[in-house]
């Protein structure tokens, strides 16, 4: 039986999440060949819904100064003895606290350890490669590590170059597309970015190893600043080099996730995860310890040896499996379908049986 949703919205003028934009269109979640049943039913009313959902994600709300009518609208559902399903893509980590209005969150940045009540680790969708689409990898006695992205920032450079020299002034750090409000924003190129260290220490540390090849493009700026002609050729380059690797290294931008996690995942590459406390998607249902590399923050310039280790210990036969194991999980739990699925005919039946908030 489908679950009823009905769409609840902060402003109407604010846009929509994948979603909401999807359920509005279709008036269902359309089925696919691997689920051929659609598994939620979009409704008008609250009264006559299972659950609501945010039309927007919540950093979008709050970028356009909307926080306060989407608690509002939020508590009104709950008032009516529904929850509020809610999306937040952002880099702050500090639990939203939005359980004792009845609100259910999946959001990508989350710290182990935070005490989250009602709030559960979504994966970021961007730029994936078609799992049908990447080859798949034979087996190699030294294996390929890629990585495509941002390890410094030009801006914070200018910055410090014109702080110690005053030779010229710095330019701004990054520019902002419509409306968002600097306390929700955050600056990438900013200090407090402390993975573009790590995510440079790992780099440095893959390309003075002897135990691994390496396919590493570092760039200077956050891909969402990139024009648009940018951003299509850095796709193309991004998925030119994960074709030809064995393993993706993932670590942590400004928030405490990775979205190049569930594109090498998406790619049915190996990931090569630094461990930075990170909560990870349905972690009771994917055996996460096992689909990857995990390399802890202690151990980061040994790195190469690592991922040699696990990819000897694999040998042929298990370097295939686990890239078939990935693409699996990838479609059912992590892939845009299988992520509805999973959170609306899985998740949603046990977390709407319990009280608000406990």
């Amino acid at each position: 039986m489908s679950l009823r949703v009905a769409i609840v919205s902060a402003q109407e003028s604010l846009p929509l999440t994948y979603i909401a934009r999807t359920l509005l269109v279709h008036g269902c979640w359309p089925a696919t060949a691997r689920y051929p049943r659609s598994d939620v039913q979009l409704v008008d009313r609250v009264e006559d819904a299972d659950l609501a959902m945010l039309s927007s994600s919540w950093q979008v709300t709050c970028s356009w100064e909307s926080e306060a009518e989407a608690r509002q609208a939020i508590e009104r559902t709950g008032r009516a003895g529904r929850r509020t399903l809610i999306f937040a893509d952002h880099d702050a980590t500090r639990p939203l606290g939005l359980a004792p209005l009845g609100g259910i969150v999946y959001r990508t940045s989350m710290m182990s350890g935070t005490p989250y009540v009602d709030e559960f680790a979504k994966p970021g969708f961007a730029n994936a490669i078609d799992p049908d689409a990447a080859p798949m990898r034979p087996w190699h006695p030294t294996p390929v590590v890629t990585f495509v992205g941002q390890t410094s920032s030009a801006a914070l450079t200018a910055a410090l170059t014109h702080r110690r020299t005053g030779a010229s002034a710095p330019g701004p750090d990054r520019v902002v597309r419509g409306p968002v409000a600097t306390n929700t924003s955050t600056s990438l190129g900013s200090p407090m970015n402390v993975g573009l260290m790590i995510r440079r220490r790992a780099v440095e540390a893959l390309r003075a190893s002897s135990r691994v090849h390496t396919a590493i493009i570092e760039r200077d700026r956050f891909f969402g600043d990139l024009s648009p002609e940018e951003q299509v050729s850095g796709i193309v380059e991004f998925n030119e080099h994960m074709v030809v690797a064995d393993y993706g290294l993932c670590a942590r931008g400004a928030g405490n996730y990775s979205y190049r996690l569930y594109e090498t995942l998406a790619a049915g590459r190996i990931p090569v995860i630094v461990d930075t406390a990170m909560v990870l998607p349905f972690a009771d249902r994917i055996d996460w310890a096992t689909l990857g590399v995990w390399v802890p923050m202690s151990d980061l310039d040994s790195i190469g040896d690592r991922v040699e280790a696990f990819h000897r210990q694999l040998g042929p036969e298990g370097f295939s499996a686990l890239q078939h194991r990935i693409r699996d999980v990838y479609r059912t739990f992590l892939s845009r379908s299988g992520f509805v699925r999973t959170v609306f005919a899985e998740d949603m039946p046990r977390l709407l049986a319990k009280g608000m908030g406990t």
